[in-house]
């Protein structure tokens, strides 16, 4: 007669509790997926350089249980709308005597941000609809345009056209994109150096300033990619500008 091992009942046991428990675990925790994008202009003439940075957070949040369709989903192109976004910008004046810096938070990501940032005279001018149109940077805001200011402007349409030339110089002034894999070196008059890189996947946006015959220096950093994070750093991210 041939007998057949049964298991043991208390690791048997065991086992199963312990999947069961995991299964619960699955089915009532969220996993927490937050992705960064960040890029911008770059304005510049031989005296100074003016940086807007725009940082996209998204963030999404699930059921563990859920998780592998989310990730299936991404790998055959469906990307489930975001719970949760912000959007900030950041500015930066470079000039060969320092770094000035500002912070602006686009409530819900303004879907009508800064674009065409444009210099003209002695502004910088934008197409900004989430404040009405028009707008100039005045160094720690964007203030929209009177209606006077616009007619002599030209209105959206003058920025537009500029910006659809393949580079501008207009009074001294010129403009490139700060964008992932690319790179934008600065030289003012003075022979201090700004260096943009745009980051890429998990690199960071980075700026460097190099004054002559100095080292260079990193004067700002903005993280970029996507991966998890704990609950209470999701909820930091979406809570306010950093």
């Amino acid at each position: 007669m041939e007998f057949k091992a049964r298991p043991d009942p208390p690791k048997f046991t065991f086992v199963i509790l312990t999947l069961l428990a995991c299964v619960f675990a699955a089915a009532g925790l969220n996993a927490y997926l937050i992705r960064t994008d960040a890029a911008g202009d770059a304005l510049w003439n031989s005296k100074e350089a003016y940086f807007f940075i725009s940082r996209a957070r998204f963030g999404w949040h699930v059921r563990w249980i859920g998780y592998p369709l989310m990730v299936a989903g991404k790998i055959f192109g469906y990307i489930e709308p975001p719970d949760d976004r912000s959007e900030t910008m950041y500015v930066l004046r470079v000039t060969s005597s320092g770094v000035e810096r500002h912070v602006l938070d686009l409530q819900d990501g303004q879907a009508g941000g800064p674009s065409m940032l444009t210099p003209i005279g002695d502004r910088i001018w934008t197409n900004f609809p989430a404040l009405g149109g028009l707008c100039w940077w005045a160094g720690d805001h964007f203030e929209r345009s009177t209606q006077e200011e616009s007619r002599g402007l030209g209105g959206i349409e003058h920025l537009w056209h500029l910006n659809n030339r393949a580079y501008r110089d207009e009074g001294g002034w010129w403009n490139a994109g700060v964008a992932p894999d690319q790179t934008v070196v600065i030289s003012l008059e003075d022979g201090t150096e700004i260096s943009a890189y745009g980051g890429g996947r998990r690199v960071p946006l980075s700026i460097q300033m190099r004054k002559q015959g100095g080292e260079p220096s990193t004067v700002f950093s903005v993280d970029t990619g996507a991966g998890l994070v704990g609950g209470s750093n999701y909820q930091h991210a979406f809570r306010s500008p950093q």
